[in-house]
């Protein structure tokens, strides 16, 4: 909530001192300026962390213009993640300036825009909440490919190590009794057991990330 001393930049809408009318980085674009840097708050460079750990693409700090039913120029969305054509605001000053978010909320709602909100109190457990909140956005905006390719991504970052695990365990039925010839049965039943426990744990994590959303995010 701005105090009486601050106001809104007339173009990105965030609370500035009320003797100026555009906030810092608006001003240097307005300007002519595109050489500066955007300062990154402590909650938007742990998401663009997240983001870089978990191979998810995305842009920071994007303009989104020509938005119908709002009073800026511009709006400035966080991050986007390009592969889902979906914005990530992270709202860390939602306690005490509700009505700014609001509006910005209200903004995107009307243009039909995308857009998955975090908060401080979700950094703890960000796998989960991310992962919770991009699915609930797609099905909501009924965007059933983005949707399959999310799902897609985290069924093969998560599963690749596994697949490599049985492909190690059939090449073994093949490459060892070509070095070693007394190995007998005993050698075909380790592996079958082992490759079958990796196929069933597969088709688990199929399970959990196609029909019950719960597998998360696979942080490596």
């Amino acid at each position: 909530m701005k105090t009486e001393t601050e106001t809104y930049c007339t173009d990105c809408g965030v609370v500035i001192d009320s003797k100026y009318e555009r906030c810092y980085s608006c001003n240097e674009k307005n300007n002519g300026n595109t050489s500066f840097k955007h300062v990154e708050s402590e909650g938007e460079e742990f998401i663009a962390d997240f983001f870089y750990f978990t191979d998810i693409k995305f842009n920071k700090q994007v303009e989104i213009h020509n938005l119908k039913g709002d009073s800026k120029k511009f709006r400035v969305a966080d991050f986007e993640l390009t592969d889902y054509n979906i914005l990530v605001e992270y709202d860390g000053y939602w306690h005490i300036d509700k009505d700014r978010y609001k509006e910005k909320k209200r903004v995107y709602k009307l243009n039909n825009r995308p857009c998955i909100y975090l908060y401080p109190e979700n950094l703890g457990a960000l796998e989960f909440f991310f992962d919770k909140r991009i699915q609930k956005v797609l099905k909501l905006h009924n965007m059933n490919k983005e949707l399959r390719k999310y799902r897609w991504f985290k069924f093969r970052k998560g599963e690749s190590k596994r697949i490599g695990y049985t492909i190690a365990l059939l090449a073994a039925i093949i490459v060892v009794p070509i070095f070693d010839m007394t190995t007998g049965p005993a050698l075909y039943v380790f592996v079958g057991l082992g490759v079958a426990y990796q196929f069933w744990q597969t088709i688990e994590a199929y399970r959990d990330v196609f029909v019950h959303d719960k597998y998360p995010i696979p942080m490596d």
